[in-house]
């Protein structure tokens, strides 16, 4: 009798302890956030096994899909019609690969240590491939690769200790013609936009994954607490999304076709195969 007394007692205090710490750090780790524009998706296409790391995609028209993975210095095609891949084109035996764009026959890959791989005729069986590096930082991590015009590519940061802080967003944008490299965005998580997350909230640092820009809207991902922050034209941030991780657990490439559709690739998770995912942005307010 007195055992089940004295086990009760630890009980009781067991519970008492871990709603303490519960109150202690809820602030830090649970919060209600109000979105101002959420994420439907309208279509999703489970990826072949080759591609469960897929991190980069870029529209190529016809329902054809250009897609990159982490490990493998080889372009895929996937067609969305077919849910096939179609065809594939090496540039390189292996690598981290973090990011695709093609302009006209010229595909560009980011490499994660800041080097670019620009195949000339990327379809051909011999395609004459190039090196750019861009920065000469170790340790660096970039991810994002986009081209916002046939001579200018805009390249996301994700971490660096030299060009810019934990708290930051960063993006830079690199001339194809000159070689110029020169900072074209940057947002602090002080920014209004992360108001409503406790400052000491892990995900109120944003970790960039992609960049994409169309319709006068940049499109920025990150896979790490998976969102999507939508800016406008004068690069000022207007939605900040969080991402359901049961349909995008690591949204790593964003595509946009020319009709203006969006497509976000995810890589697989435990509960979550590789998927390219065709979304709609709701907004829920105009603004901020």
């Amino acid at each position: 009798m007195r055992s089940k007394y004295l086990l009760s007692i630890i009980l009781l205090l067991v519970i008492v302890i871990i709603l303490g710490v519960i109150f202690l750090l809820k602030d830090k780790y649970i919060f209600e956030y109000e979105p101002t524009a959420q994420v439907e998706v309208i279509k999703q296409w489970t990826l072949p096994e080759v591609l469960k790391e897929v991190s980069g995609i870029y529209y190529l028209g016809n329902h054809n899909m250009a897609c990159i993975q982490d490990e493998k210095g080889v372009i895929y095609i996937y067609n969305l019609k077919t849910s096939q891949i179609t065809n594939q084109f090496e540039f390189e035996p292996q690598g981290d690969f973090e990011g695709i764009t093609i302009i006209n026959s010229t595909a560009y890959v980011l490499r994660s240590d800041a080097t670019i791989f620009k195949v000339k005729n990327y379809k051909s069986p011999s395609p004459q491939v190039e090196t750019l590096q861009l920065f000469n930082e170790k340790g660096i991590d970039v991810e994002g690769l986009f081209a916002f015009s046939e001579d200018e590519l805009l390249i996301g940061i994700k971490f660096s200790k030299q060009i810019k802080a934990l708290n930051q967003i960063v993006v830079y944008k690199y001339q194809i013609s000159t070689e110029k490299l020169t900072e074209f965005m940057s947002i602090s998580n002080q920014h209004e936009i992360f108001n409503s997350i406790p400052q000491s909230h892990p995900s109120r640092d944003f970790w960039l994954s992609e960049i994409a820009y169309a319709d006068s809207k940049y499109y920025i991902t990150e896979a790490k607490t998976p969102k999507l922050m939508i800016l406008d034209p004068n690069k000022i941030p207007q939605h900040l999304i969080y991402l359901d991780e049961d349909i995008l657990p690591q949204p790593e490439g964003i595509a946009i076709a020319e009709d203006g559709q969006l497509f976000i690739a995810s890589e697989e998770n435990k509960n979550q195969l590789q998927s390219i995912s065709l979304i709609k942005i709701k907004p829920l307010k105009t603004s901020l």
